[in-house]
């Protein structure tokens, strides 16, 4: 949701739409999402207000100047697997950049 006016400009709960899936900690999502979702557990709602400087700031997007609302409900984290895990050479824990499910554009799990 946009700060300014409170248009919607995308829902995965209006819309019908299956919940969104995205990787934290790879550049895939708005630099405020890796912050704000980071370390978040499965099962929370996060509510990110997101200003311009770590959302769309500085590109084309119509959102550049906006302050951005999200609502995100976490469902699901997947970590990771390096090769030397799948090969057995470790037995550290994978990085945490966990796959995540969630709602409106979503993000980031927990990290055990």
């Amino acid at each position: 949701m946009r700060w300014s006016d409170g248009g919607v400009f995308d829902s995965t709960w209006t819309d019908g739409a299956a919940p969104s899936s995205v990787m934290i900690g790879i550049g895939e999502v708005i630099e405020g999402w890796e912050q704000g979702l980071l370390e978040q557990s499965v099962g929370s709602r996060v509510l990110l207000v997101v200003p311009p400087s770590l959302g769309y700031g500085g590109t084309a997007s119509p959102l550049a100047e906006e302050t951005l609302v999200y609502v995100v409900d976490i469902l699901d984290a997947h970590f990771p697997v390096t090769a030397e895990q799948a090969a057995g050479e470790s037995s550290e824990a994978p990085p945490a950049a966990p796959d995540q499910t969630g709602e409106v554009p979503a993000d980031q799990g927990e990290n055990s």
